[in-house]
């Protein structure tokens, strides 16, 4: 198959047409010559710069994406499927995948591997040595005076330090952190995590890859709100549905330049899972934020249908919770120019909701666009009927995530 058509697959996220040119590699004995034109592939421009995007066609091709936790390049899954005496085909990559795994955890790499979804795949058996393994790694490195840097190599002092922003982390929160986890904490003692540079931390068990993106998420959490953008630009140029978590939670920074990298990046990655954290940020008070959560929602597609439906059907309350951070983030000069502020971005939300979807164009969209039609606010009633035009000429079906 022509290198160009592979790239196309790659690039449009299409893993049943990658995952057949796969089989039929496997069937015609041809697979490592296929390896062969990915990992040469893998190493143009235009795939070096967004190695995520790569790695993670890859990953959905072979149906394993549940083990992207893997730090290894998913073509060396591929070539151990074609180097198998009986052919096995797709289905072998998963238990290659957990043999490589097993190698990862026994070197101390925990880092990405969230054990409740583990719980739910064919890596389970690993949860236990993977518990064990980040158990002794944080008493080994916390005895005495640790500095920053050591401590955000450990999988444990990393999940801490991106849990906030780091200036907004306690004095005393590692140690109360340490104790949760059945840790003895009285003799530890931390540097400022907030004075943590990314740069000088040493991932040693990590491939450099893995080391790249858990850098650039350690500044997403940074105390500086610019380098915290440039963080997400960056993660969104990655492509690497790793970063998810962490811009979903920069979608709520307290700077709007944060706010709209974040947005921006995770319709880059384009995961469903995104779509509800994009369509809350509908409600942002900055209208170019909105803008791009528009954009981000139409790149997901149908698979933001269920959760625009959810936002046009329903209209916003605002609970305690919320209002602080609302507060926060817009800094109003009176109670009454808050109170209408809120009232404001929740009726934009719902408009830019309709418009969202008619520009995707489900039907599933239609009875909740036609009642929206009716409704008392009247860019409300526009915008579900301009999106009911828009759809009429070639309203589409919705589509499986990947299909060719």
């Amino acid at each position: 198959m022509p290198p160009a058509e592979i790239v196309d697959m790659i690039l449009k996220k299409q893993a049943g047409r990658l995952r057949d040119v796969i089989e039929e590699g496997l069937a015609g004995n041809s697979v490592l010559e296929l390896v062969g034109h990915l990992r040469k592939l893998s190493l143009t421009q235009q795939f070096q710069s967004r190695w995520g995007l790569f790695r993670q066609a890859i990953f959905d091709a072979l149906d394993i994406s549940d083990l992207r936790g893997l730090d290894r390049n998913p073509l060396d899954i591929i070539d151990g499927m074609g180097r198998l005496k009986t052919n096995r085909g797709i289905a072998s990559a998963r238990a290659i995948a957990v043999r490589l795994l097993r190698e990862q955890v026994s070197s101390g790499n925990t880092f990405f591997l969230d054990v409740t979804s583990l719980e739910r795949s064919s890596a389970a058996v690993l949860i236990p040595d993977i518990l064990e393994t980040r158990r002794v790694e944080i008493e080994r490195t916390c005895r005495g005076s640790i500095d920053a840097c050591s401590l955000a190599s450990t999988y444990y002092g990393f999940v801490f330090m991106t849990s906030t922003i780091r200036d907004r982390l306690p004095d005393t929160g590692f140690e109360r952190f340490l104790s949760g986890l059945g840790v003895d904490s009285a003799n530890i003692s931390c540097e400022t995590c907030s004075n943590l540079d990314p740069a000088q931390v040493s991932f040693t068990n990590t491939s450099g890859q893995g080391a790249e993106l858990l850098r650039a998420i350690l500044t997403l959490t940074g105390k500086n709100s610019t380098e915290r953008a440039a963080a997400a630009e960056e993660l969104g140029r990655i492509d690497d549905p790793r970063a998810e978590p962490y811009l979903g939670a920069a979608v709520k920074d307290q700077y709007s330049w944060v706010r709209k990298a974040a947005v921006t990046a995770l319709g880059q990655i384009a995961l469903p899972s995104s779509a509800r954290v994009l369509a809350e940020a509908l409600n942002d008070f900055d209208s170019c934020v909105q803008t791009e959560a528009v954009q981000s929602l139409i790149i997901i597609g149908h698979d933001a249908v269920p959760v625009l439906i959810d936002l046009l059907s329903h209209e916003r309350r605002v609970g305690y919770a919320d209002a602080l951070q609302a507060v926060e983030v817009s800094h109003p000069r009176s109670l009454d120019s808050f109170e209408a502020a809120l009232a404001q971005r929740g009726r934009v939300a719902r408009k830019l909701a309709a418009e969202a979807l008619g520009l995707i164009g489900d039907v599933r969209a239609i009875p909740t666009l036609t009642r929206a039609s009716l409704d008392l606010d009247e860019e409300l009633r526009v915008a579900a009927s301009d999106a009911l035009k828009a759809m009429a000429p070639g309203i589409s079906e919705p589509r499986l995530t990947g299909s060719s």
